[in-house]
């Protein structure tokens, strides 16, 4: 975890930050290289009005949020989701500053390329994260009903934790685990 701008940043969310501007780059580079455009923006230009609004659109879809329980098939649907939100957006602006614009092929063209770059890419690095480092560990203050409660609760928890230890101040407690 480290911190930008007063904020702290998770490792994982920022390996996901870099990997998508680097699915995005790809994806409008192969469709520079072949679809036709209509605006005369330069591909910079072009990048960082692609790549700003699908990263917002995905940051507001809660796509780096690397703690949140989610399936494969829930991360492909908010992405299907974004991705369109983001088409909409960026049909916008260009209509608004018509530099910017996109061709209607290298549109489909590049959305073709970067929905399913972005599913694979996350699909690969979540995969790769292992269930353990997503776990969350948990100290249960007290040794009692309580207790036994929230450590029966650890199979059948929508979101994965794992009981770490007890902690109880009352002397009879000393030694005694649940």
């Amino acid at each position: 975890m480290f911190r930008i701008f007063r904020h702290y940043v998770s490792g994982l969310a920022f390996v996901l930050l870099l990997g998508d501007l680097a699915v995005i780059l790809t994806g409008l580079y192969l469709t520079e290289l072949s679809a036709p455009w209509a605006g005369r923006a330069s591909f910079t230009a072009r990048f960082l009005e692609v790549s700003g609004i699908l990263v917002f659109i995905l940051y507001l879809g809660d796509l780096y949020q690397p703690r949140q329980a989610s399936t494969q098939r829930e991360t492909v649907a908010r992405l299907l989701i974004c991705g369109g939100v983001a088409g909409v957006i960026i049909a916008a602006v260009g209509f608004a500053f018509p530099m910017l614009r996109l061709g209607r092929t290298a549109f489909l063209q590049m959305f073709v390329f970067a929905i399913p770059g972005l599913a694979v890419w996350r699909g690969a690095i979540l995969g790769a994260w292992s269930q353990q480092q997503m776990t969350l560990r948990v100290l249960v203050l007290g040794t009692g009903q309580v207790g036994r409660l929230i450590t029966d609760l650890q199979p059948t928890s929508a979101r994965p934790f794992r009981v770490i230890g007890f902690l109880d101040d009352t002397p009879e407690a000393f030694g005694t685990a649940v």
